[in-house]
């Protein structure tokens, strides 16, 4: 998911903030509130390390909890990409992999009250 970039002000995309926006409004905040959640991003730059601390923020207020390490910032604009914007880097793909067996981690953790 690509959540950031400089025309944001280094913020995340106002469609995502939509989403996140009506999604909370359900009874309760239920669709939201408790859940676990991994961030990643791909840009150039700092942008998308700007738009995870700003989408972080959100998240505190909406009760999500965010997988904290490890974090994934992908440069859209080197060789981690191939032309059909597949993952061809070893690191980044192991990044990615960690990122999600600590979101597996997290989710477990959560649903056992622990």
């Amino acid at each position: 998911m690509y959540l950031g970039s400089p025309e944001y002000n280094y913020s995340f995309t106002p469609a995502l903030k939509n989403a996140l926006d009506w999604a909370s409004r359900y009874q309760d905040n239920a669709l939201l509130k408790g859940k676990a959640v991994a961030i990643a991003s791909a840009g150039g730059g700092m942008g998308g390390a700007r738009s995870h601390y700003a989408l972080r923020q959100v998240l505190v207020y909406l009760d999500v909890h965010p997988v904290n390490k490890p974090e994934v910032f992908a440069l859209a604009f080197g060789d981690a990409f191939n032309e059909n914007g597949d993952v061809v880097s070893d690191k980044l793909q192991s990044q990615v992999k960690e990122q999600v067996a600590a979101l597996v981690e997290l989710s477990r953790k959560l649903r056992s009250g622990g």
